[in-house]
């Protein structure tokens, strides 16, 4: 959505990509369901299918919601990778 691309300070896409990127997502939703098809039968299947995207859409929904404290927690991570792969780097 154009309003979730201005939060995040990005530049607008264009309706042609757009368009291009909303069929590459849907086919992907349609791709994921087969994993889950294969894994349990297809009633449960389909049940796990909406609860994982139902859990992805919270996740992202948090992510969207909370950029200042996850810039955070993404500068500590940084910060201690960075740290462990020093550690590692003088332990050879």
């Amino acid at each position: 959505m154009a309003r979730h691309r201005r939060d995040l300070h990005l530049k607008p896409l264009g309706a042609r990509r757009a368009t291009g990127l909303r069929i590459c997502g849907y086919g992907l939703l349609g791709i994921a369901i087969w994993p889950c098809w294969i894994l349990f039968a297809l009633s449960v299947g389909i049940v796990a299918w909406i609860g994982i995207l139902s859990a992805a859409a919270i996740s992202l929904a948090a992510l969207l919601a909370w950029p200042p404290c996850l810039a955070i927690w993404s500068k500590a991570f940084h910060l201690t990778a960075s740290m462990a792969e020093r550690i590692r780097g003088a332990a050879r």
